[in-house]
């Protein structure tokens, strides 16, 4: 950023006599049509103006030109700058070529960096590396390291035998893309343990190779690592357990591995976990069971306290076996899993079904909580989340796909009934029709927006009327992000007759008025005779306007009695007989 005086000068070749021989140059050139017919020296002379991350973000990529001078002048600007305040620097970003950090190859981290305390490097050559993280062992306060490394190297022991060399590191990020990363580091013996309490190995590993990694971490407070399933696992259960009784936090990013697998890595692992985060790729249905995960939980991680779970299952792995064990319909429904409040949801992605589990103060959305918010039921918590599954649609292309995705949503029945439904992609009327034509106990749908495939004109009556009588008794809350046209609300109004709850996210565009005066127009009709709470979100909303609307419900004289508030350019319509 432009200052309003030029900054002290932090280059330690600044001479009186080349600013003067800059100054005759410029007297001497009269006329200068672009700003690349100033001098290399002019440049430099505006770089001391600016900060040195403006200077890099702005010239990096506009020309070779400005690439090489900046690079130059930066490189003496900072490395003067790192030699004379290295005893105050608290955090440091070292990387080869980014626009948050500059690496400098003969830049050397000395024992006079006395005071920091976070390193982060990105994108450095093995050899460097190495050479880096043997001087670290000097530094008397470096609690936080993170390494970003590119495909420079498979081996990674070295580097984590001179990690653990770091006598005051208690965090350490490793992320590096190589499936065919490895480590050997063999069992650790007490003089060699390390400091580190927050590890996270963002980088394919065995269970063997973790075993191993961990085995110099006793006090670990919280573990994060990527397992992917290797012909080395395969003796895995041979492998004597480990004792951490520190570690409270873990979290597991794993790919083609089994339960079976898994429940032998926790077995192993003596600690008290209280929060458990797993994220599951893999063809094993076991995964689904939730009798098994229960006895699972209740033998190896009784102090659980907040457990989520996230389990991919791809469509060709849906297609390869389609043979599920009806008994483990909702068996995420029973009293053990409401008792911890712990929540099923399913969402059908691009490629894969994506099942989860977690706790309900997460799952409680803002959709679901104006939802139950709104109901007088006096019905129990546990009722409530019994009837809390919910399904997200993110589904492309329906009408290409509608059988596979039908198909999908059978396979879903198989696991669990679904109570809620939220479809993020446009969809026509008839596509509609037809998804909800499989559900049978929906309680709520949240839709994006109608497209503009089908015209309502168009619709099949008796699709319509075999999906009406279908959800008679279902849906009672409906939300729409954005509502296109008026007339839209003539085929919702059909569709759902016992509707309780409506919320449209966006009308700005249409005629408010025309719409209130349609809605209760339908309502008048006795179509909608259950509709009890209107919300509908306008930013153009003013004082006249609202006035407006209270008049055209009075002027309806449908109900006695009616509340209308506006708040936060939301308004919200509450009506009694």
């Amino acid at each position: 950023m432009m200052k309003g005086t030029k900054r002290p000068s932090t280059s330690p070749n600044d001479d009186p006599e080349k600013k003067k021989k800059l100054q005759i140059r410029l007297n001497e050139r009269t006329s200068l049509t672009c700003i690349e017919h100033f001098s290399n020296e002019l440049f430099y002379e505006i770089f001391d103006y600016l900060d040195g991350i403006d200077i890099y973000n702005t010239f990096t990529d506009l020309n070779y030109r400005f690439h090489q001078n900046q690079t130059q002048r930066l490189g003496i600007k900072y490395k003067h700058f790192l030699h004379m305040n290295k005893h105050q620097i608290f955090s440091l970003n070292l990387s080869k070529s980014t626009r948050h950090g500059l690496f400098f190859p003969d830049f050397t981290i000395t024992s006079s960096f006395i005071r920091l305390q976070s390193l982060s490097i990105e994108g450095i050559q093995l050899n460097l590396l190495i050479s880096l993280l043997l001087k670290l062992t000097r530094l008397p306060c470096l609690f936080s390291l993170t390494i970003n490394g590119f495909n420079t190297f498979s081996n990674l022991t070295n580097i984590y035998r001179l990690i653990y060399a770091l006598p005051k590191l208690k965090y350490n990020k490793f992320c590096y893309y190589d499936d065919h990363s490895f480590t050997s580091l063999s069992k650790a013996k007490e003089k060699h343990f390390s400091p580190i309490e927050y590890l996270i190995l963002d980088h394919p590993c065995t269970f063997q190779e973790l075993f191993s990694l961990i085995s110099y971490t006793p006090h670990l407070h919280r573990l994060i690592f990527l397992h992917k399933w290797f012909i080395q696992d395969e003796n895995f259960n041979k492998i004597s357990s480990i004792h951490l009784p520190y570690l409270s936090h873990l979290t597991i990013n794993s790919y083609y591995g089994t339960f079976d697998d898994f429940q032998i890595f926790i077995s192993k692992i003596h600690c008290k976990l209280t929060i458990l985060n797993l994220f599951i790729v893999s063809s094993d249905i076991t995964f689904l069971s939730g009798d098994r995960w229960q006895r699972f939980l209740i033998q190896y991680l009784p102090h659980l306290v907040e457990f989520s779970f996230k389990y991919s299952l791809s469509f060709d792995d849906i297609h390869e076996n389609m043979n599920f064990d009806r008994n483990m319909k909702n068996q995420f429904n029973s009293s053990f899993w409401i008792q911890q409040n712990w929540i099923l949801d399913v969402e059908i992605e691009l490629n894969a079904i994506v099942y989860s589990i977690k706790p309900f103060w997460k799952h409680f959305n803002k959709n679901l909580h104006w939802f139950y918010q709104q109901q007088n039921y006096s019905m129990e918590l546990s009722n409530k989340l019994s009837k809390t599954t919910r399904l997200v649609i993110i589904y492309e292309l329906f009408n290409d796909n509608m059988y596979d995705l039908l198909s999908y949503i059978d396979h879903i029945f198989n696991i669990t009934d679904i109570y809620h439904l939220e479809i993020l992609e446009d969809i026509s009327f008839t596509e509609l029709t037809e998804i909800l034509s499989v559900f049978h106990q929906l309680h709520s749908l949240q839709l994006y927006t109608f497209s503009s495939k089908v015209k309502i004109s168009m619709l099949n009556e008796d699709i319509l009327c075999y999906i009406t009588k279908k959800q008679r008794n279902s849906i009672k809350q409906f939300k729409l992000m954005k509502l296109r046209k008026i007339d839209e609300m003539d085929f919702l109004m059909k569709l759902f007759p016992r509707l309780i709850y409506l919320k449209i996210n966006d009308i700005t565009h249409l005629n408010v008025k025309q719409f209130v005066q349609h809605m209760f127009n339908q309502m008048n009709r006795k179509s909608h005779r259950y509709l009890r709470s209107i919300c509908f979100r306008i930013s153009t909303m003013t004082n006249d306007l609202f006035e407006e609307l209270k008049q055209i419900i009075n002027q309806k004289r449908i109900f006695s009695c009616f509340t209308i508030q506006w708040r936060s350019n939301e308004i919200y319509i509450e009506l009694k007989e």
